[in-house]
């Protein structure tokens, strides 16, 4: 507190040589960020007289913003003498509903300053320029005095949003036959550049980085759409989808501080373009095999082909069918001579058995472990 008082007892006693000395002394500040980041930076403003001891009062503080017809009035802080209170007046339309009040104070002289700030969502294009902070007030002898500072508000404007890729005509997955034409849309803002582009990237099954489309005749910038100082646009890049890579990630961006593909500040959307790829298909053919050995067995030998037969060629998918259909005749006639030789063979046995033992009737023959069973040709009787 002693070294607060000695410094105001010092710049009084440097002022106090002439009233013109102390008029010197007073002064005001101006409070402005400088670079808003827009769509990101709050953007604050203030106007405040400094050196308040050496005021005898203050009765007005304005802010006001340079335009083509000069200095406009924002907003006036002034002391109502009747009612002896402060009052402010905003002077432009849509000032008073964006910007949100810290202070408004003419009085008491050791409050007395205005100061605001407009969030970073309410900031537009417009508020870029040069302000001049105003304070009327008086000297210690009721003569008046005014003080004005100028500082310059800068906005820079950078992409802030990309929209998600469309793809036309649509698939289930993204997958599409070979050779198809796709068109892949994409929008987003490109910053206040007039020559603001959005790029477009891709990388294949065989790549790890993105890079940049090499064939600028493939798409189109589209049309530069303003909005206040930020600029969109909607770019489309025309595809035929490779024969030869399994699929094809593309990448749209904006922003960033260079053209390459995968800036760190840039923002992007992805998509993925799939080939379809034909699936394979299995025939399975079965072989049943039987002896004429006694008892009867049956041996199963399974054959499994593995056959591509693509709708595409014709020629094999008729081979195909004309193949399976020879092995299935073949299957049956093999089965039948086979069924018939059995029948040949026991009914032959039964007739002989018969004769052997001279019975008249099957009833009349018992079989024992005496009689001789003999089993020929039939030429032989």
């Amino acid at each position: 507190m002693l070294v607060y008082k000695l410094i105001l007892s010092g710049m009084i006693l440097m002022c106090k040589n002439s009233l013109h000395d102390i008029v010197v002394c007073q002064d005001v500040s101006i409070q402005t960020t400088r670079t808003v980041n827009y769509m990101k930076d709050t953007l604050k403003l203030g106007c405040t007289p400094t050196n308040v001891k050496l005021w005898n009062g203050i009765s007005a503080i304005s802010l006001s913003k340079n335009t083509s017809s000069g200095f406009r009035d924002i907003v006036h802080v002034v002391l109502d003498l009747k009612l002896f209170r402060n009052q402010t007046n905003w002077m432009q339309s849509g000032w008073w509903s964006r910007g949100i009040v810290i202070k408004e104070y003419v009085y008491p002289l050791s409050s007395s300053g205005l100061e605001f700030y407009i969030p970073a969502n309410r900031v537009v294009c417009s508020d870029e320029g040069t302000y001049r902070c105003t304070v009327i007030g008086s000297t210690i002898d009721n003569s008046e005095v005014v003080k004005v500072k100028i500082d310059t508000v800068q906005l820079t404007v950078k992409p802030t949003t990309i929209n998600q890729i469309q793809i036309h005509p649509q698939q289930p997955d993204a997958i599409y036959v070979r050779y198809t034409v796709v068109l892949l849309r994409c929008t987003g803002t490109v910053g206040r550049d007039p020559a603001g582009e959005i790029r477009w990237c891709y990388r294949r099954d065989d790549m790890f980085n993105f890079i940049g489309w090499p064939n600028l005749d493939d798409y189109d910038q589209g049309m530069l759409i303003s909005n206040d100082c930020q600029n969109s646009r909607t770019s489309t890049l025309r595809y035929n989808v490779s024969a030869d890579y399994q699929y094809t990630e593309f990448r749209c961006e904006t922003g960033g501080t260079t053209m390459v593909c995968g800036h760190s500040s840039a923002i992007a959307s992805n998509i993925t373009i799939y080939r379809y790829s034909e699936p394979m298909e299995s025939t399975t053919i079965t072989y049943v095999e039987t002896t004429d050995s006694e008892p009867m067995e049956s041996t199963t030998i399974t054959y499994v082909e593995t056959t591509v037969c693509s709708s595409d060629i014709n020629t094999i998918l008729i081979s195909c069918i004309a193949i399976l259909i020879a092995l299935i005749l073949i299957g049956f006639a093999i089965s039948v001579m086979l069924y018939k030789k059995g029948i040949i063979v026991i009914k032959w046995k039964k007739e002989r058995i018969y004769g052997d033992t001279k019975a008249r009737t099957k009833a009349e023959h018992v079989y024992d472990s005496t009689t001789e069973y003999h089993m020929y040709n039939t030429a032989e009787g």
